[in-house]
């Protein structure tokens, strides 16, 4: 099977990234050819299968958006990559007429940018079943700051709407998520549950990392780790603030992902800066190590309908490697904690319900163990690399062996 895979950005230090990179995996392993189209500017090389393959092509398109204008400007950013889906678009006429016929187009979907929409395009002109696959299904909950912003938002929401109503197949992350796509109109029969993937032999349970704790200075601390942008609005915030409530415990804090002037004022201000080390963004061939390095992870701790139904990488990278994890309620997909064994929930935005959360872990070695084992367990039967590849198969070669051409 030679399948078209659209990706709406390629950022290699991005969860997307990653994603795009697991699921070419799983098309490589199953022995089709896939042509990628993906960004030009942030292309990393370190993406593994991207040079090891005769069946992987890949077609870069000027989509990306340069680094100083993402820091200046958040919508001029957008606005840059939603005019370069034109050139996505030349890329793939091109690339369907040249190398073509494919079987299949499978576009990853993001609310901002129209990578969909564009797929979309692509597949009535060369009359090839669409897959859309999403992870993000609601927009921010964070409100624009101006009225342009706003209409943009809503401009793209709508056109990518024209995508979803079309689509063949839409790969959802959760049975939540699923429920919001049917709710908004799309039909039962089209949906398939495809959440984020764990490669399990990147991250399994080992033995802590000395050298690493050791560098840090941390060889004898407790060690709770938050891993996720702070711009993410994953709960930072109430994680500094439980810090200050747990005072007389060996007890550190390691942030690792990009991080804000106001979260390290705020530690400052808090009194708990001593206790917390910013380790900023790192290689993401690193995340296993620094995630072994910890006795409890935290997930996001602010539910909101952003969060609902959703299925974080880094939470399940967390439970891959065995460690106990602290979620807010309504922040996962109920899939994720459906034994209520697997992670410990938390109010959302509750402090002292955190306090008492990694309190309870970091006192209580058997709990703390028997969490992470249960948390290993339901990644190894429901999100692993292996199992998921199979259901992504299935559903991709019926689709190009039953559909005929529109």
């Amino acid at each position: 099977m030679k399948v078209l895979h659209i990706a709406h950005y390629f950022l290699p230090h991005m969860a997307a990234g990653v994603t795009t990179r697991e699921i070419i995996k799983m098309h490589l392993q199953k022995g089709h050819e896939v042509t990628l189209i993906a960004p030009s500017t942030y292309f990393s090389d370190n993406s593994g299968m991207l040079h090891h393959s005769n069946r992987l092509r890949l077609k870069c398109a000027f989509t990306a958006i340069p680094e100083w204008l993402a820091l200046r400007s958040k919508f001029a950013s957008l606005l840059v990559a939603t005019l370069g889906y034109l050139s996505v678009f030349i890329a793939g006429v091109r690339t369907l007429r040249r190398e073509g016929p494919f079987n299949v187009i499978l576009v990853q979907h993001h609310p901002y940018h129209l990578a969909s929409l564009t797929s979309y395009f692509l597949s009535i002109l060369t009359r090839v079943p669409l897959v859309i696959n999403v992870h993000d299904v609601m927009p921010s909950p964070i409100p624009p700051k101006s009225r342009i912003k706003l209409a943009y938002d809503v401009m793209s929401s709508k056109l990518n709407q024209v995508a979803f109503s079309h689509a063949d197949r839409i790969l959802c992350s959760s049975s939540e998520a699923v429920t919001i796509l049917i709710n908004s109109g799309l039909k039962e029969n089209r949906m398939v549950v495809f959440p984020n993937t764990v490669d399990l032999n990147l991250f399994s349970p080992t033995q802590l990392v000395e050298k690493s704790r050791n560098r840090l200075g941390i060889i004898d601390k407790k060690v709770i780790l938050f891993m996720a942008s702070a711009f993410e609005d994953r709960g930072l915030d109430v994680l500094l603030k439980a810090l200050r409530i747990i005072k007389d415990e060996p007890i550190v804090l390691l942030v690792v992902g990009p991080c804000d002037r106001e979260s390290k004022e705020l530690a400052q201000e808090l009194g708990v800066h001593s206790r917390i080390f910013f380790a900023g963004r790192v290689d993401y061939r690193l995340v296993p190590a620094y995630i072994q390095m910890a006795g409890v992870c935290v997930g996001p701790l602010i539910a909101s309908p952003y969060t609902y139904g959703t299925v974080p990488r880094k939470v399940i990278e967390y439970m891959a490697c065995g460690k106990p994890v602290i979620i807010a309620r309504g922040a996962v997909t109920e899939d994720l904690v459906v034994d209520r064994i697997s992670a410990i929930e938390v109010d959302s935005g509750d402090e002292d319900d955190v306090a008492g959360a990694i309190m309870l872990l970091t006192n209580n070695d058997g709990l703390a163990e028997a969490v992470g084992k249960q948390a290993q367990r339901t990644i190894a039967e429901r999100y692993s690399t292996g199992k998921l590849a199979n259901t992504l198969d299935e559903t991709l070669m019926k689709l190009a062996c039953s559909q005929a051409p529109r």
